[in-house]
């Protein structure tokens, strides 16, 4: 599930896997969520 929001992070912005992956993280954090429960 992680991985496919990366991806379509990384389709949609255009963005490499590291930078989708700080992304999700910074979201996460922002929200109290967590990454797994976000990429759902």
């Amino acid at each position: 599930m992680i991985e496919q929001a990366k991806k379509t992070l990384m389709l949609t912005y255009s963005i490499d896997n590291a930078v989708a992956w700080s992304l999700l993280r910074w979201q996460s954090q922002e929200h109290n969520v967590k990454v797994r429960e976000l990429a759902a």
